[in-house]
């Protein structure tokens, strides 16, 4: 098994490290306070959907069932994504467009557990062609895919809510020490 899982690795392209150390960086740049940039914050929703939904058509055969799976494990991940950045202790600039965070763990997790679910996923594809018709790994598959994408979803969803609804603080001080 783990001659199988070393050659795996080997096989594996280049740039798929450089993607895990580049989301790695980003994952522990997030982890300490700072400023959001909302528009990059958008990128990674739009990119994690868009992947999610290449999954949905591309991986598997489209059935009313892979849908609503994959609608509600989406609609789930935004309720969590929502829930968390309610809950965070943000500070609000909104002349400015400018949201202040403390930092948190939370993105490099997601960021592992994307990495590895794709990387699992893939793998198994790859190793056992066959298993993408087991209904067990299909619906694994879509949800775990659709709940980190309505995750990413949910936490700019709630940015934004924030930004047009919590009081507004100057902080252009901070922007200056930055």
């Amino acid at each position: 098994m783990f001659e199988t899982i070393y050659q795996f690795a080997i096989d594996t392209p280049w740039w798929v490290y450089l993607i895990l150390a580049s989301l790695i960086f980003i994952g522990l740049r997030a982890r300490r306070p700072g400023f959001i940039s909302l528009k990059r914050a958008v990128i990674i929703p739009v990119a994690f959907t868009a992947l999610s939904i290449y999954t949905l058509i591309s991986v598997v055969q489209l059935s009313v069932l892979h849908i609503l799976i994959w609608i509600i494990a989406l609609l789930v991940g935004i309720l969590i994504g929502w829930i968390q950045i309610k809950f965070s202790r943000l500070k609000i600039d909104r002349e400015r467009r400018l949201i202040w965070t403390e930092g948190n763990w939370t993105l490099l997790v997601a960021f592992i557990l994307i990495f590895s679910a794709k990387y699992y996923f893939d793998y198994q594809i790859s190793v056992m062609p066959h298993i993408a018709e087991h209904p067990i790994f299909i619906y694994s598959l879509l949800s775990s895919s659709a709940l980190l994408t309505g995750w990413f979803i949910g936490r700019i969803s709630g940015l934004f809510y924030r930004l047009f609804n919590d009081p507004s603080h100057d902080l252009s001080q901070r922007l200056k020490n930055k």
